[in-house]
């Protein structure tokens, strides 16, 4: 059996550890030089990307979760009505996942309340 070669050589490494800390951005212009410099194409960001989460002495950020206009974090109505549903100990309550956003906020917290009130 063949033994594999990897393309990221110490010099590559040494390059990611220069621009550490990496992010998707950093990393295609990783991916970009070093296809430059080697006239080839089999450098990539996602390459890059999971090279920097296993080389010490170089930290990958990722990228910002994300938020709503008042900088909450993003809440999908499905997880919002799986929070009612185990508050109040039930299996399943698909039909609330049509109501409104703001509804069903509104309808947590008072649940919240209610079970906070009553436990």
């Amino acid at each position: 059996m063949a033994k594999s070669i990897s393309i990221y050589t110490p010099a590559v490494v040494a390059a990611m550890v220069a621009a550490s800390p990496l992010n998707k951005e950093k990393c295609q212009a990783l991916a970009d030089q070093m296809n430059a410099e080697h006239d080839t194409d089999q450098y990539s960001a996602r390459g890059f990307i999971g090279k920097a989460k296993t080389v010490d002495g170089v930290t990958y950020i990722n990228a910002a979760k994300n938020v709503t206009k008042t900088g909450e974090p993003v809440e999908r109505k499905p997880d919002i009505v799986s929070d009612i549903c185990s508050m109040l100990d039930i299996e399943t309550a698909e039909s609330l996942e049509k109501a409104g956003k703001a509804d069903l906020l509104a309808l947590r917290e008072a649940v919240s309340t209610f079970v906070s009130e009553n436990a």
